[in-house]
């Protein structure tokens, strides 16, 4: 609380003990006013595993938070949710259901070995930013997705308009990050940060058009009913030959020990 109040006063004015008290008592000053924003969390829902933390590739599993947020357990919460230590006791509990798999998995599994040509290919086009001049800052790239994703009218009261709007946006975003380039291996990090922030933000609004309802921190103007009859229902994102594939899936909430 005292951090809190402490942001109201300008950073030239003493903050003694006299003043935190007096502050603490009555409030912040009357001719400063607090600046208010709306708080933007920006996560994409999880990777689908089964119950022994596999997901559909095979050999890769996901746990902890790469795997449980947005799973509907916690209900329609802004992601992560209230819930408070719920990310260390998921990673433990995820990781005590995916050890004993993964381990039968390498137990039985051969030794990987690429062939020369896949590892050249590869390397190549992980390190092409490095040997571009003139192409395009990742930091750039990243400042305009994250100022796209945080309009209020695209994350905030969503319609399909401004959904299909933003969804272009995207995708024009996506054409430039194939000139991307780096100095060094930081920038190169910041590269492929910045594809899989535009990969993210594409599967967000894709995911967001497709439900037609408003649900928790997903608001449509156009549908701002919860519909559970039509609607109680994961949406399934997959890749496939480069395009992105929309599908659902019913919730099974009838074999839900505790239900909602």
């Amino acid at each position: 609380m005292v951090n809190g109040m402490v942001r109201l006063f300008p950073k030239k004015l003493e903050w003694n003990g006299r003043l935190m008290a007096k502050g603490m008592k009555y409030g912040p000053p009357f001719n400063l006013k607090p600046e208010v924003t709306l708080e933007f969390i920006g996560e994409c829902s999880p990777i689908r595993v089964n119950h022994e933390m596999k997901t559909t590739v095979p050999g890769l599993w996901a746990t902890g938070s790469a795997s449980w947020n947005g799973s509907a357990w916690q209900g329609a919460l802004p992601p992560p949710g209230n819930i408070r230590g719920g990310g260390l006791m998921t990673a433990l509990l995820s990781g005590l259901r995916a050890g004993p798999s993964a381990a039968e998995y390498a137990s039985g599994t051969d030794e990987a070995k690429p062939a020369d040509g896949d590892v050249k290919r590869l390397r190549k086009t992980l390190f092409e930013p490095l040997g571009r001049a003139g192409g395009v800052s990742p930091v750039d790239a990243m400042e305009g997705i994250i100022a796209l994703m945080t309009k209020a009218k695209y994350s905030y009261r969503r319609s399909k308009e401004r959904l299909e709007e933003a969804l272009q946006k995207v995708e024009g975003m996506r054409g430039r990050l194939s000139n991307l380039t780096a100095k060094d291996g930081h920038g190169l990090g910041k590269c492929y940060e910045a594809i899989g922030l535009a990969l993210c933000a594409e599967l967000t609004f894709r995911s967001a058009l497709v439900r037609t309802e408003g649900r928790g921190s997903h608001f449509r103007e156009d549908y701002p009913q919860r519909d559970d009859k039509n609607w109680l229902k994961w949406i399934i994102l997959k890749d496939q030959a480069g395009q992105t594939i929309v599908s659902t899936e019913a919730v099974p909430i009838e074999r839900y020990p505790v239900r909602p």
